[in-house]
Parts: C-alpha cells; structure tokens; sequence
C-alpha cells in the first residue's frame, strides 16, 4: 500500500474505527467542512479510499487526498498566517455574489489578518483577507490572500500553481477559470471539476487600446503561464479542457495562450460575453465571466454554459467562418505586420510571423548559430517568448548556454580579460537564460519526429514559442528505403504542419553544398537553391536566410561584416521585402558575440529598454 506523508487527521478526517468498507473499497464518515452547516449533524457523507488515500463529499463535492511521501520527500509546505472561518462582513461579500457558506467551506476559504500592499497608495498594511490554500497533491503549495480593495498577496516560499487541481484528479475533464469567484461560482452550480490560474493575465496598454478600436487582440507580449510547468501532469489525460476565462482583452490573450499550450483539438471556450442580462435600469448588459452569469442568470445557465461551449478550429481544416473574423478585421483595419527583430536594419526585409519555419542558411564558421541566438534573446526581451535549442554541434550545453550568457550581457565571463561580466550581472544573465531558454540534449540524438515529440512537450510543460534546430544535418535521417528527396519533402512538410498547429516559430540551420574548388577559399553567398538537400527547402519554407561575410569587407572594429540576405519570404507585405543584392550589413561583436547595426547601433540596448508589466499581487 502506498505510504503518505500526512494522515486524514491532518484534514480532520475521522475513521470510524470499526467502519466498514463497500464493494468500491470505500468507508463513510462525517464531512469536517460541511457537517457543522447542516441541520441533520453527524450523517456520514464523505466517501473515503483507503487503496487510493482519497475522499470525495456528496453532500458539498469537498474532494482531496493524502499525499505520497515520495512526491512530498522534496516539496516545502507552506503554513498560512493562522486561520479562522469566514463570518461577518467577509460571510456576507460572498454570499452577496451568490456563494454559499457551504461552498465557500467545502473549498475550504477562511480567513486571516494578513500584511497586503494597497496598490493605490503602495502602503503594507495588515488587513483582514479572504484566504485561498492552493494544495497539489493534498500538500499546501501556496496561499493567497485576497482583502476588501481586490488587493492580492501570496505567502513567502509559496510555488504557483492552479487553485483547484485536487478536484481535477480523477475526472476526464476540467475547467480552467481566472479568478477565484469563478472558481467558486461553478462549484455553486454543482461542476467540481474547476481550476484557477493563480494571477491574471498581463496587458498592455497598446494590446487593450487595439482591442477597444477593432475587436481584435494581436498580443504585444507572451504569456509565460509558469504555474502550469509545476503541474503540466495534472492535465496530460483531460480529455476536454474548457477554458472560461473573462470576456474582456485579459481573459481572451489567456484563452488563447492556454489552448496553444494544451492543444486546441482537446479544448472548447466558454464565451460569457454571449450571455446578457438586464441591470437595474432595464439596460442589456452582457456577462463578463462566471459569476456574472450566477449571480444574474443562475446556477443551471451556468451550468449549461459547457453545453454551449465553442470549439477551437480542426487542425488542417477550415472553413471561411473559421476565418472570416479575421478578413472582416483586415479589410477594416488593415493588415496584421510581423513583430520586429529588434534589428531595425533587418526588419524591412524579416520579421517574426507566428507558425512560421525559417531556414539560416550559411557555410561553416559563418555565424549562424550566434546570429540565430541574438534574434531568439532579442524576442526574449522584447516579448518574453521561450524557446527550445537543439544544437549538438555546439554542445556541451554549458559552452551554448554561455554563449547565450555572454550575448544578453554584452560582456564575456572570462576573468583573464580585462572588463569581464560581473557576478551580479552573470546570476542576472542565468535567471533570464533559464526563464527563456531550454536546451535539448540527448547524445544518441533524435529522427524529426521524435524532436517532434519533445517540442509538443514542450509547448505543453513550458509554453515555447519557438524551437531552434541547429543543424537540420544533425537528425538521424531514417530513409527506410526512400529516396533523400521524398523523405525530406514528407517531414519538411510535417515540420510546416507541426509549425502552423503549435503556433510555433521554428528556426533551422542548415549548410549550402560544398563550393567549387575556386570558391572554396572565398566563396559567395549562397542561394536559397544551393542548401543541402535541393531546392525542396526552398519550396517548402516560408522564409530562408543567408549568414556571410566577406573578409574584404572589414567593420571599424576590423572585423569582417556579417551579410544577411533574406532570398525568400511568404509574405512581401507582412513579413519583409527580401534584400535581393543588397545584403543587411551588421558588425560582429566577438567580445559578446552581438551583431550590431552596420553604423555601431547595439540592438540589445534599445531592446531592454521595453517597460515590463508589473505583477499584481505581493509576496509576504
């Protein structure tokens, strides 16, 4: 039988000692969180497993379970400011919004006096708070508070992660909500199976302005959504995730990152905007999320609201409905444009387009795999993406992750010489490295397919946004039989699927075909024709780029000019006119491996100069 870390005391769960176990393998007891609320005391309502070390109320849905050592052996429990039950004023708030006290303790909120940051004034003050315990696997992993102003505040040493996810353990679907009302709200209608993301989403003030204009939101920066990495698992067998996030800019960036993170074939939205109701002056007021629809239209149309839930577009099928939204937003508003490289030289001719595949194309030695680093930490800064490197021709990873190091810094981390990177500046240069940047390392390497595997992991445990293939040369090619043309034309064109899917940006180098003996010493910049494997990269890639330089060519620090000619791209008008023969010029920075404009320009310093969103809750 599995060993556990805390006994059903810890939850206070009494056994009968001489209860008896059902066909099911499970004994009746009295429910802590709800018998106290009843009028009938003492009736045995909670289904305890003894084989599973787990419990499910029947009269107020209250669910959980003990926690296996083995899973706790590494895990900090954190310990609230100390408790007390909701009454008063905090009673009559929720019960206001149309959450029962027996809601409310089966979820098990109480209350504490707790220090919160007031954000209109920036004051720490000790107020009395509603108090959230966010458990995983029966271990409290964090604790939220939550005063009267909305103002939020996690305890110290706590790990983010959903409010809820013991609900969601044995069912075949869940819901993910935004807050914790809504959460509340369809456990009110009697749907337990409910997690809420810990924070809402970020945006910002450009993203929310286009949205009020034109109805559409185009994200200016990523969302991280770092809780799900902690409990990617928790999710991995839903069968059906509904996502019901709130009906305004926030909650529809959140709808959208959350279904490319899990996959839209296994996610349906609940648009509450869909939902009206009329206010105290007789006016049509639509929804904005869950709690609206109980408190206004009740229980059962918001039960029915995952009836009534919308499905994301089938992958490799569209209809002009599935896009007629977006001709409808182009013919009134204009095209949506690529995000810039930070590289204003290079924009006119390549920007970033989500889903796209993009070729570095380049002889040995030419920089493809530092020009391809600065355009990855340069999105990074710019837009807090994430990506993947699979780079086994730059391995060991250390040697990799410190060249990225060196590329964010600016600087070497060499001591030996003279105005190396600082300590502070390396520990600053790891957090964003690891907050950014994985590596992919696997010494018996991998076919396409099976890195395929590992980016679809990816997206679901870190939410990359893009994946960096250097070389392409480096898979294992498993012909089978085939020739080299039909194998490349069958997975290039699962790469574009995988790409277009995912929503992902995919990045890979690859070589030219060795040059002619009078070439050989200083060759010419390769044609998008010329990669190994033939001109099949050329029509199945949306955009393909050629590093060189010419030694002739020097820059003011002496050092040879990189050229960058864009030879092709999907999208003239979107993504970039290609250079044709007059190649983007940089400066190479070998110090820190940076490009840097042609006229000395550092790229990254314009770069950081972005303002990031602030977070909306303390830690204390």
């Amino acid at each position: 039988m599995e060993k556990y870390a805390n006994d059903y005391k810890d939850f206070g769960i009494s056994l009968p000692p001489d209860a008896r176990t059902s066909a099911k393998g499970e004994i009746d007891a009295i429910c802590p969180q709800c018998d106290y609320l009843r009028k009938k005391h003492g009736e045995k309502k909670l289904r305890v497993n003894p084989s599973k070390g787990a419990w499910f109320c029947q009269h107020c849905g209250w669910t959980g379970g003990l926690t296996p050592i083995e899973w706790a052996k590494d895990k900090i429990k954190i310990k609230p400011s100390p408790l007390s039950e909701l009454q008063g004023r905090q009673l009559k708030y929720w019960t206001g919004r149309g959450i029962s006290q027996t809601t409310l303790s089966a979820c098990m909120v109480q209350s504490a006096i707790h220090p919160v940051k007031d954000k209109s004034t920036g004051e720490v003050r000790k107020v009395l708070c509603t108090v959230f315990p966010y458990t995983q696997n029966g271990w409290q992993m964090m604790v939220k508070y939550r005063d009267g102003k909305k103002n939020f505040a996690i305890q110290s040493g706590s790990k983010l992660i959903p409010w809820g996810l013991d609900w969601i353990k044995h069912s075949k679907e869940c819901i993910i909500v935004e807050g914790e009302p809504d959460r509340l709200s369809y456990h009110e209608a009697g749907l337990h199976f409910v997690v809420s993301v810990p924070n809402g989403a970020t945006i910002s003030k450009e993203e929310k302005e286009t949205y009020e204009k034109t109805g559409k939101l185009i994200p200016e920066n990523a969302l991280s959504l770092a809780y799900f990495d902690n409990c990617y698992e928790d999710f991995a067998s839903k069968t059906c995730i509904y996502i019901a996030t709130d009906a305004d800019p926030a909650g529809i960036k959140l709808r959208f990152e959350i279904a490319r993170r899990f996959g839209g074939d296994r996610c349906k939205y609940i648009d509450f905007s869909k939902y009206t109701y009329q206010n105290e002056n007789s006016e049509t007021v639509k929804c904005k999320d869950a709690n609206d629809i109980l408190r206004y239209l009740g229980k059962e149309v918001l039960k029915n609201t995952l009836k009534n839930a919308e499905g994301f577009p089938i992958d490799d099928v569209v209809t002009i409905d599935d896009v007629w939204e977006e001709i409808q937003y182009q013919a009134q508003h204009g095209l949506e444009y690529g995000k810039s490289t930070g590289i204003s030289s290079l924009n006119p001719h390549f920007t970033w387009k989500m889903g796209h595949t993009i070729v570095l194309n380049g002889y040995n030695n030419m920089g493809k795999t530092h020009f391809g680093m600065n355009l990855i930490l340069l999105s990074s800064i710019l837009y807090g993406w994430k990506w993947g490197i699979y780079s086994p021709e730059n391995y060991p990873v250390s040697e990799l992750a410190v060249t990225a190091m060196e590329i964010y810094m600016g600087n070497t981390i060499d001591p030996k010489i003279a105005h190396h990177a600082t300590l502070k500046d390396i520990e600053e240069a790891k957090d964003f490295i690891r907050n950014h940047i994985e590596f992919v390392n696997n010494e018996d390497g991998y076919t396409p397919e099976q890195l395929r595997k590992i980016k679809k992991q990816m997206i679901i445990r870190r939410g990359i946004h893009g994946f960096f293939t250097d070389p392409w040369n480096s898979l294992q090619m498993e012909l089978r039989g085939d020739t080299m043309d039909n194998y490349l034309t069958k997975e290039l064109s699962a790469e574009v699927r995988f790409s277009i899917n995912n929503q992902l940006i995919q990045i890979y180098g690859t070589h030219p075909q060795t040059p002619m003996n009078v070439e050989r010493k200083e060759p010419r910049p390769p044609t998008e024709y010329e990669i190994t494997g033939g001109g099949i990269w050329s029509k199945k890639m949306y955009e393909i780029l050629s590093i060189h330089y010419d030694k002739k060519l020097l820059s003011s620090g002496t050092s040879p000019m990189t050229q960058i000619y864009v030879l092709k791209t999907k999208n003239h008008r979107l993504v970039g006119v290609p250079t044709r023969e007059h190649p983007v010029m940089l400066q190479f920075k070998g110090r820190c491996h940076r490009y840097l404009l042609e006229n000395g320009t550092d790229p990254f310093e314009i770069a950081k100069k972005r303002v990031v969103p602030e977070t909306t809750w303390e830690i204390f």
